[in-house]
């Protein structure tokens, strides 16, 4: 790790002399708690582009941070957003390549998996007929997506028989 290191060390102050990924950089390094990824989006926002096609200029510098080992770069599938998925600690990227620091922290498991590696799961209780009748509960993984919830509408109205006009509304239920 420490050869690795001492390569990411120079490459990263490489990127950081580019006054357009230096405000990335600035921004990276002043987050107190880790994040494991980052939507492509958001690096865009954070870049101060000169250039015509700033989602371009982000997604090069993705490319260029998956390719030194920095993370992945995932490409946006399904409803999902392209972003990069960080193998060291967002904040000890942006440290190092201010000059902050020197040593790239690795990040520690993610926090969206408990300890047998399967995602963490958010429980979720609906009331239903009122408040004498039984509430359902649905378990859902952590960070679940909008494709996600149309899987859960397709299955519902495949397995269940609706026979009166159903009126969606927006409610908040309550984690359990």
């Amino acid at each position: 790790m420490a050869s690795q290191s001492a390569a990411y060390v120079g490459v990263l102050r490489g990127l950081y002399g580019d006054k357009r990924l230096a405000s990335f950089f600035d921004w990276a390094s002043e987050f107190k708690n880790d994040v494991s990824q980052t939507t492509v989006s958001r690096i865009q926002a954070q870049i101060k582009s000169g250039s015509d096609d700033p989602r371009s200029l982000a997604l090069d510098f993705c490319k260029k941070m998956a390719a030194e080992g920095c993370g992945k770069l995932v490409l946006g599938r399904h409803g999902k957003k392209s972003r990069m998925e960080w193998a060291y600690t967002l904040r000890s990227i942006g440290a190092v390549a201010r000059g902050d620091d020197d040593y790239l922290e690795p990040r520690e498991g993610d926090p969206d998996e408990d300890e047998s590696g399967q995602p963490a799961m958010v429980r979720f209780e609906i009331p239903l007929r009122g408040a004498s009748y039984p509430k359902a509960s649905v378990e859902l993984p952590e960070g679940f997506s909008d494709q996600d919830v149309t899987t859960l509408i397709d299955f519902f109205q495949d397995h269940f028989t609706v026979t009166a006009p159903v009126a969606r509304r927006k409610t908040a239920y309550r984690r359990s």
